[in-house]
Formats: C-alpha cells, structure tokens, sequence
C-alpha cells in the first residue's frame, strides 16, 4: 500500500512537470512567434516578447527543479536512528539495506549497527534457523532465553505465513543470506 503511494505522488509529479512544460513551452512558442513578427518592423515589441519568452523559461525551470527536488527527496535526510526507524515503521517502509558511515553524529556506525540488530531480531533469527540452529542455539548466539527466541519465531511464522522451520529456511536462503 505505501508502494502504491509512492508511486501515485510520482506519478503525480510527472504529470504536474509535464503539464508546466507543456504549458511554457505553448506561451514560449507564442512569445518566439510574436518576436518573429515584429523584430524588423517594431524591434522594441520584439525584444519586449523576448524578455518575456525568457522569463516563462526561467519560472518553468525553477517548477522543475523544485518538482524534481520533491521526486529526490530523502526524507530521513538529518534524522537520528530513533527517529528514522519510526519515520519507516509507521511508512511501513523499511530498508533492505543500510549505509552507515563508523563515525555519525548522535550514534556511531558500530553502535547503531548493534541497535538495529536488537530491534530487527527477526533477521537475525531467520538466518540462524536457515543454518540449521536449534532454539537453543539461536538463545545462545543472541544472548536471549528459549523462549524469547520462541516468542521470535512465533511472530516471524504468523507475521511471513510460514508454517514451519523448514519454509522458514528457505525464505531466509532466497532473501536475507
């Protein structure tokens, strides 16, 4: 559903871009005509529909760029790891992949690593379960009880409509190893 908005603002950017270049170049080719007409015999009217063709340009360009700007925006631009893992969640947007950089303000790269794998387990877990880890195992690798590790993968099968380990493997081979 987010995919769907996204792309219906995309779209909706390109038509409003289409439309303002459709609509300046209309008034340009108008302005070029008039300039045409009248640059030998009037050359002030003709010059005066020059300054204006060049003026319709330079708005349409800035529309443009602003438009473009909005199609490139990067709306966790300046955020902290909190406030960009909610901005996704509640955009139900979230990575495949991050980028971090060792050293960012707030948290440094190692930390929010660590921090994104205490609050994406799940990943994690699958992993381990596609390597052949029992539960024990999985609790002794993460450093959590059984049966935090079970409550994991009860969520993980409810929320990916698995029904078992096996299926489980498998979904982690083909998409997170």
């Amino acid at each position: 559903m987010a995919d769907r908005a996204t792309t219906d603002e995309r779209n909706r950017v390109a038509r409003e871009i289409h439309d303002s270049v459709g609509h300046v170049l209309t008034a340009q080719s108008i302005q070029l005509d008039n300039a045409i007409a009248f640059w030998q015999i009037q050359p002030t009217k003709a010059y005066d529909f020059l300054t204006e063709s060049k003026k319709l340009v330079s708005t349409a360009l800035k529309e443009i760029r602003h438009s473009v700007t909005t199609l490139r925006a990067d709306p966790l631009q300046g955020k902290n790891l909190e406030d960009a893992i909610a901005f996704l969640e509640q955009q139900s947007q979230l990575p495949d992949v991050v980028l971090l950089d060792v050293r960012m303000p707030v948290m440094d790269g190692v930390a929010t690593t660590l921090e994104l794998k205490n609050h994406y387990p799940e990943i994690n877990i699958l992993n381990l379960i596609a390597t052949g880890a029992n539960n024990r195992e999985i609790a002794k690798n993460m450093y959590n009880s059984e049966k935090t590790v079970k409550n994991h993968i009860t969520s993980i099968f409810s929320k990916l409509n698995l029904r078992d380990r096996t299926q489980a493997a498998l979904l982690a081979r083909s998409q997170f190893l």
